[in-house]
């Protein structure tokens, strides 16, 4: 076993909803992704707007294979794989993983949805307040058997035809 730490190149929390990302009652170049917007299984052109300048934020501009996780709340836990890059930011509610060499990002996509993963999340997220909310160093010591590349590219293949044939 070993901790999903070592397969993770990047986590980081998003841009703070209020002074960074506010979300805007009219239509601007940049949308933001909200927990709500994961856990209602919302389309990207149901996100919301923000006013936030993309120069600004471009290391917060979501990109192809990024896996997102809500970190607060009662969704906790829920999450969002990109299959494309979005000209959109994610808020300070939300976790973003990229992955090392070591692990497909679909793989952990699939990973974090896993009856394991979320009862792991809920278990320490309920743990250090009255709202769920999960540390991002805490998540990233869950621990893990992680297969091959080849084998875990063979899991991807075969959930994704389970997955999208349900859709």
């Amino acid at each position: 076993m070993e901790k999903l730490k070592k397969y993770i190149e990047s986590a980081v929390t998003g841009l703070d909803a209020i002074q960074r990302a506010p979300i805007v009652d009219y239509e601007t170049d940049l949308r933001c992704l909200r927990i709500g917007d994961i856990s209602q299984l919302k389309p990207f052109n149901e996100w919301g707007f923000t006013n936030a300048i993309v120069d600004d934020v471009s290391q917060f501009l979501i990109k192809k294979d990024d896996n997102f996780i809500a970190r607060t709340g009662s969704t906790i836990g829920c999450s969002y794989f990109s299959k494309e890059s979005l000209k959109s930011v994610f808020n300070n509610g939300i976790i973003r993983l990229r992955t090392t060499k070591e692990m497909i990002p679909q793989y952990l996509s699939f990973l974090i949805q896993t009856k394991d993963f979320r009862k792991y999340v809920n278990n320490v997220g309920m743990a250090s307040a009255t709202q769920p909310n999960i540390k991002i160093n805490d998540m990233l010591d869950y621990e893990l058997d992680v297969p091959s590349i080849q084998t875990q590219q063979h899991i991807v293949n075969t959930l994704r035809r389970y997955v999208y044939a349900a859709i």
